[in-house]
């Protein structure tokens, strides 16, 4: 094991790197600040590695044919001999880049032993590299049936992530629990094979889901903010209405997302929880404290304009009018907004959540009209979790 940099009290201070996959992505800036947030919190020294290749060759091969294992496994020794200088006593490592899949992993730990490695985003347990992880499947099955159950959507497209994971086989169970799966709808990675660009990847999916089906699709999965993001607007183009005509539904928030028109409803992906608990786990582990092979971190759903929840239309319990206005009950805003809140976004039952008496309000802009409504009631923030 490397040495640690003994301080006073004979304490010692870790020093652990981050490898990096792109420096333009937000997630990657989020996953950095927990990371370094926790670093402080726990005495380590952090070292974050931007991504690099300074083989001009080797970057000419990796453009050219980016799954190829030999170039691969070049890249992967030049990470190596570049960190080796630094002295790492552990080693954060972004799972789902192209040099960690299950083929080139176990040469990457084997490379770098003995620094300890800890892989987050997917987990790498085959390889015996400890992981922290979103249970992405779970959230991407609550997220089809609510589409199907809530929205009465049937054909649900998927468009998968550069790398395979668990997420497409939980959209396929669900689908078949709920008795409309049909495999077509799920954009096959033969139809995106040899595309590198992300807009032309993402235009090429939607021509499979919208013009190459016996049906058109009611709804669309994105695995990630880029992807919903572009999907949008590429609906828009063909003037397909979201959500009237086809439900979009995304992975990851952000401003991008929480304010697009319409805002998008997504699957919240907590990077900076993830970077604070990866440093975290190392740090503790190095003191000899156990953690499980793989750790799932929770997160939430934000349920918005896309899919057809909003707040937006907020609507009476009841559109008929009283017979006889002039005896009519009179209004009661506190009462009557957390209902019409209850009837537009329902809570499952699963969830135990229920709207409590209401007692404030609650300000938000709308992504509809930029105006600022009042919602009474202290019940959103949950029923976006629903």
């Amino acid at each position: 094991m490397n040495r640690f940099v003994k301080l006073h009290h004979d304490k010692y201070r870790p020093t652990i790197g981050m490898l990096g996959v792109n420096t333009t992505y937000r997630s990657e800036a989020l996953i950095f600040d927990g990371a370094r947030q926790a670093a402080k919190e726990h005495g380590a020294n952090f070292i974050y590695f931007s991504p690099f290749v300074t083989d001009l060759d080797l970057m000419r091969e990796l453009r050219a044919a980016p799954d190829a294992g030999l170039p691969i496994r070049r890249k992967i020794d030049q990470i190596a001999d570049h960190l080796a200088a630094f002295d790492l006593d552990g080693l954060i490592i972004i799972g789902w880049a192209r040099e960690f899949d299950e083929v080139h992993v176990p040469y990457f730990r084997d490379r770098l032993a003995p620094v300890r490695l800890l892989s987050i985003g997917k987990p790498h347990a085959e390889a015996g590299i400890p992981s922290i992880v979103v249970p992405g499947g779970d959230y991407i099955r609550e997220l089809v049936r609510h589409l199907h159950k809530v929205h009465g959507r049937r054909r649900i497209g998927y468009i998968p992530s550069w790398t395979l994971d668990d997420r497409a086989d939980c959209y396929a169970i669900e689908l078949r629990e709920l008795g409309c799966y049909d495999e077509r709808l799920i954009v096959p990675l033969e139809a995106l094979e040899g595309i590198h660009d992300v807009g032309e990847r993402l235009r090429r999916s939607v021509e499979w889901l919208v013009d190459e089906q016996p049906e058109p699709v009611d709804a669309i999965l994105t695995t990630n903010e880029t992807d919903g993001l572009v999907v949008l607007d590429l609906l828009k183009e063909r003037g397909i209405r979201v959500p009237e005509d086809v439900a979009l539904a995304t992975y990851e928030d952000s401003f991008l997302i929480a304010y697009s028109k319409p805002a998008l409803t997504t699957i919240d992906y907590p990077f900076h929880d993830i970077g604070y608990g990866a440093v975290e786990q190392l740090c503790r582990m190095m003191l000899g404290e156990e953690f499980p092979l793989i750790r799932e971190i929770p997160s939430i759903i934000h349920y918005r304009d896309s899919c057809g929840c909003t707040v937006d239309r907020i609507r009476p319990v009841s559109d008929e009018p009283p017979a006889d206005a002039a005896l009519a009950p009179a209004a009661d805003p506190d009462r009557e907004a957390p209902e019409a809140l209850r009837a537009e976004i329902p809570v499952p039952a699963s969830t135990g959540a229920s709207l409590p008496p209401a007692h404030c309000a609650i300000s938000r802009q709308t992504a509809a009209d930029d105006s600022w409504r009042t919602i009474h009631g202290g019940a959103l923030a949950r029923l976006q979790r629903a």
